[in-house]
């Protein structure tokens, strides 16, 4: 039996749930300024050495600063697009070409996501460790994704040329 439109609720399903998962690994990144202050951080040394050298450590915090909004400005997005894919209950072609779009913008997301980590980690030389279970929860969320997209190409082929 078929569920009326206007009585349709989001449904809970691991995509969805593991993009929020994701998005609070992003935002514990951005709380702990990416590991770069951890006691044994190569560029703690290098800040400590900046400031005690009176070299223009505001500029390093600034860049710290722009690299967090940035993940967690993609985190919500990423989320937002998730949650934006699912709303959509295709009954023609231009809603379900609208999913799809929705979902390929994540699954960038998530490759973006990627590799902004990648290039904090080797720009202020932090272990790449530190991000394993952002990167980990990334991947997974990415594989999620390209396998709903799979399967709503399927589920809605008749609408896809």
């Amino acid at each position: 039996m078929s569920v009326n439109l206007s009585d349709r609720t989001l449904s809970k399903i691991e995509v969805i749930t593991q993009a929020n998962r994701l998005y609070d690994e992003l935002f514990k990144l951005t709380l702990r300024s990416f590991g770069l202050y951890s006691k044994n951080s190569p560029m703690r040394k290098k800040y400590n050495e900046m400031i005690k050298l009176d070299i223009n450590s505001s500029y390093l915090e600034k860049l710290i600063s722009t690299k967090q909004e940035l993940i967690e400005s993609l985190g919500s997005n990423l989320v937002r697009l998730v949650n934006a894919a699912n709303s959509v209950y295709p009954r023609n072609a231009t809603e379900a070409n609208l999913r799809l779009l929705y979902q390929n913008e994540a699954i960038s997301l998530c490759s973006m996501i990627e590799s902004e980590l990648n290039g904090i980690a080797f720009r202020f030389d932090v272990d790449v460790n530190y991000f394993k279970e952002a990167i980990q929860a990334l991947s997974k969320e990415e594989h999620l994704l390209k396998e709903w997209r799979k399967s709503d190409k399927v589920r809605f082929q008749r609408y896809f040329l």
